[in-house]
């Protein structure tokens, strides 16, 4: 899975040279958390744009924002078939730069914080699933759920799963909702396998801590 990361360090020069598109200003941090909003890069076809949406899942058809039943993961294997994501996969699907996540080993001792990175250092664009949930009247929510798959060689002894991290060359790909099925299935198959990661302190489990020392190795 993947429960926090990182938005702070994120070049933005590069994404907006990438995809055509000027990010806006955002604050950045360095303990992105669920339920809190991030920038995302979406395009529905004509316009490439960069939002800010809540991460945790709204579909459009919930009654109500129940925060109990947004997932902020989708699994890349059911994606065809569970309704919260099957259309979405289709013609709604996003971009989350990051520039790392954080992932816990569990072993007897307890479980232990590492911070994981592409392994030449470059920006993070996880693929992702996108909604917009409104009440009908002046309420709307724009919210995402990023897709994993099963964790890289060198990252499985933390963790059995990781988030589908977009190649660059294929950003513009990923984000075009006519990219046919096959494409969408193949950049998820071949996305990127090689990190870097150590291990990092327990501050990163208190929501409230955002600081570069989340992220300092010890």
């Amino acid at each position: 899975m993947c429960g926090r990361y990182s938005t702070a360090k994120i070049p933005k020069k590069k994404f907006e040279e990438k995809l055509k598109v000027k990010l806006e200003d955002y604050s950045p941090s360095f303990n992105a958390c669920p339920g809190t909003t991030h920038p995302a890069i979406s395009s529905n076809g004509d316009m490439t744009k960069i939002s800010n949406m809540t991460w945790g899942l709204i579909p459009y058809w919930s009654k109500t924002p129940n925060p109990k039943i947004k997932p902020i993961n989708a699994r890349s294997e059911t994606l065809w078939q569970k309704p919260s994501f099957k259309n979405l996969i289709k013609n709604k699907r996003c971009l989350i730069p990051a520039s790392g996540y954080y992932e816990w080993h569990s072993s007897e001792t307890g479980k232990t914080p590492h911070f994981i990175y592409a392994a030449d250092e470059s920006p993070l664009a996880f693929g992702a699933l996108y909604d917009s949930w409104n009440n009908g009247q002046d309420i709307q929510i724009s919210s995402y759920a990023i897709i994993t798959k099963k964790a890289a060689s060198c990252i499985n002894f933390i963790h059995d799963r990781m988030p589908v991290v977009v190649p660059e060359e294929l950003w513009n790909d990923w984000i075009n909702p006519k990219s046919p099925p096959d494409l969408i299935n193949e950049m998820i198959n071949d996305s990127i396998q090689r990190f870097n990661f150590h291990p990092v302190s327990n501050l990163v489990n208190n929501p409230r801590n955002d600081s570069p020392a989340l992220t300092d190795p010890v």
